[in-house]
């Protein structure tokens, strides 16, 4: 059985950072309403497949309102749902560090009704505010400058928005 790391990102959120050293899987969606339906075909996927869900990334974007929030909530809550079989898995919500207020006690209400919705102790639900891009790059230059015939990943993903 293969450990998996499913990172599930908004459009236009940050990359949450390191997620482990197991097989990394991102899912991205075209439009925010497809988010959840294609979350749930990779999740099928996996587990047809044997695979495990250790790691469960939702990686948010700066949007704030009750639509979002409940999109993010049914997101979550599937993300939950993959973990929690095996036991002492982990579900992050993850978000820019600098995001609003508002964002921030959003994602805070998410994760204690994740909380209290586990139906596994052994599972952690967390939050984490990432730091964006560029102060990345600024923080660890050589990041930024690939060897030869390597790709810079903060590059691409600078150029991909």
């Amino acid at each position: 059985m293969s450990k998996v790391s499913l990172v599930v990102m908004e459009r236009g959120s940050d990359w949450p950072g390191h997620v482990g050293t197991t097989e990394e899987i991102v899912a991205f969606a075209h439009d925010d309403a497809e988010l959840l339906s294609r979350t749930q075909q990779r999740l099928e996927t996996f587990l047809s497949t044997g695979r495990s869900i250790w790691l469960a990334v939702l990686a948010c974007n700066a949007t704030c309102g009750q639509v979002v929030r409940e999109r993010r909530a049914q997101v979550a809550r599937a993300l939950l749902s993959a973990v929690a079989p095996v036991g002492f898995g982990r579900v992050v919500l993850s978000a820019s560090g600098s995001a609003s207020r508002a964002l921030r006690e959003e994602l805070l209400s998410l994760v204690g009704e994740l909380t209290a919705a586990a139906h596994a102790p052994q599972v952690t639900i967390s939050l984490h505010f990432a730091a964006p891009l560029e102060l990345l790059a600024r923080s660890f230059p050589v990041a930024t400058r690939p060897r030869r015939g390597e790709r810079s990943v903060f590059r691409d993903l600078r150029h991909a928005s």
